[in-house]
């Protein structure tokens, strides 16, 4: 994909990263796959995307939801090289999967959550499909699976950052209830510095090819005309 401007705001282009993690483990109800798979494919295609599908494990239920986000977002350009998220890695393991997001900086974060919202079949998916899907992994520290945040000079970043702060229960000096800690940098680390901290950058399932280049990625060559 080509790259794709962020914004005539340039306040989304500000290199000041911020990092989320999540733990989470795919839930046991409702056992699956069911003992009649064939006649269910047959009699009730449709139940194939339903939120109840019955011939689907949960681990398939819930990467099919995640991988209508990813396919989403790929499109409209929120996961672009040059774009407002750097990072959005999926790591499976045995009992479920683990979630590195890295956003460009606060105000990329806060947008995220603008177009999260602006995108009517991405909320009703994952609201309708994920809670009854996944449940937060050992590590998580709320029922959300958030496990920890890291921002640059957090004291007066997150103050920026009210849907950041809120949908990820962030602690900090603005919300000292929080449960979910925050490591503040004094100064932003490099992206490879990030790398190799979280993971190289890549968005989509770990294992698979990345949904669109990152910034990290070798620029695509350019083709010669004539």
């Amino acid at each position: 994909m080509a790259k794709v401007a962020i914004t005539d705001d340039d306040s989304l282009g500000r290199y000041e990263p911020v990092v989320l993690t999540f733990d989470y483990e795919y839930r046991s109800a409702f056992c699956e796959p069911c003992v009649f798979p064939c006649c269910c494919s047959v009699a009730f295609p449709f139940l194939c995307h339903h939120p109840l599908s019955l011939c689907q494990s949960q681990r398939d239920k819930v990467k099919r939801v995640h991988d209508f986000i990813i396919k989403t977002y790929t499109k409209v350009g929120t996961y672009a090289p040059g774009g407002i998220v750097l990072s959005f890695r999926f790591e499976e393991n045995e009992k479920g999967c683990k979630v590195t997001e890295i956003f460009r900086n606060i105000d990329a974060a806060e947008e995220y959550y603008r177009r999260f919202w602006s995108h009517p079949m991405v909320p009703l998916r994952a609201l309708s499909n994920l809670p009854c899907r996944q449940k937060p992994g050992p590590e998580a520290r709320v029922a959300d699976g958030n496990v920890a945040a890291w921002v640059v000079n957090a004291a007066e970043t997150l103050k920026k950052g009210k849907k950041t702060c809120m949908y990820n229960h962030l602690q900090w000096d603005g919300n000292p209830k929080g449960k979910v800690p925050v490591t503040s940098w004094d100064t932003a680390p490099s992206m490879a510095e990030l790398e190799q901290q979280f993971g190289k950058f890549h968005f989509g399932w770990v294992g698979e090819p990345s949904a669109a280049r990152t910034d990290t990625d070798t620029p695509e060559p350019q083709q010669m005309e004539g």
